[in-house]
């Protein structure tokens, strides 16, 4: 997978109208542990993590949160 094909991946993510399965999906599909949320992920679209029931945030500080897939162990 080249640049633009993760950046398109990025921002389908972050897309709001993307749906939670496909996200999670994307999550699987690339062994991805944690997503990074902060103005720039916010910027490339509206999906708000934070009342995401597919994520749980494991980490914040300021306007940056960690998030994890919600059936991933504690």
């Amino acid at each position: 997978m080249d640049f633009y094909e993760k950046t398109a991946l990025v921002e389908r993510f972050f897309d709001a109208a993307t749906p939670n399965a496909e996200r999670l999906q994307i999550v699987d599909d690339y062994g991805v542990d944690y997503i990074l949320d902060g103005p720039a992920t916010q910027a490339l679209g509206a999906y708000q993590m934070e009342s995401s029931p597919a994520f749980r945030r494991v980490f914040a500080r300021g306007e940056v949160g960690i998030y994890a897939p919600a059936s991933k162990s504690q």
